[in-house]
C-alpha cells in the first residue's frame, strides 16, 4: 500500500471520527503526512499536504455530527500543520491562504466554544 493511499484510509477515518477514544489515530495522520512531506521535492505538493491536513481538521471541528471529544482532539492538534504551513510559506499567495485557515480556525473556535458551552449546559439540566 502506497503512502497516499494510508493517507487517504486514515483521513477518512479522522474526518469522520470513527475512533475517538484513540489520539493515536489522529498521530498517525500527521506522521503519515510528515512521510509524505519527506518524500516530495517540490515545495508545492508539501504545502498543499499540509493544507489539506489543516483543512480536515478544520471540517472535523465544525461537524456537529462528529463526537465531541474527538472534535477537541482536532482543535488541540490542528497548530501541528498550521505551524509546518508557516515554516514553508514563500509566497504571498500561500500566507494569504495560510491566514484564510488562520480565521477559519478562529471562527470555529468561537462556534465550537459556544457549541460546548450548550452541551454542557443541557448536561448540567439533565
Amino acid at each position: 500500500m502506497s503512502i497516499k493511499t494510508d493517507l487517504n484510509n486514515i483521513e477518512t477515518l479522522v474526518r469522520n471520527g470513527v475512533y475517538p477514544d484513540s489520539p493515536s489515530v489522529l498521530s498517525y495522520y500527521f506522521d503519515i503526512a510528515e512521510s509524505m512531506v519527506s518524500s516530495q521535492l517540490i515545495p508545492q505538493q508539501k504545502w498543499f499536504i499540509f493544507v489539506r491536513v489543516s483543512q480536515t481538521l478544520l471540517d472535523v471541528i465544525y461537524d456537529q455530527r462528529v463526537d465531541i471529544q474527538w472534535r477537541e482532539l482536532c482543535v488541540d492538534n490542528i497548530y501541528k500543520p498550521i505551524l509546518q504551513l508557516k515554516r514553508l510559506s514563500k509566497t504571498e499567495q500561500e500566507w494569504a491562504e495560510l491566514r484564510s485557515i488562520q480565521y477559519q480556525l478562529s471562527n470555529s473556535a468561537r462556534q465550537f466554544h459556544a457549541q460546548e458551552l450548550c452541551h454542557k449546559h443541557s448536561s448540567f439540566a439533565s
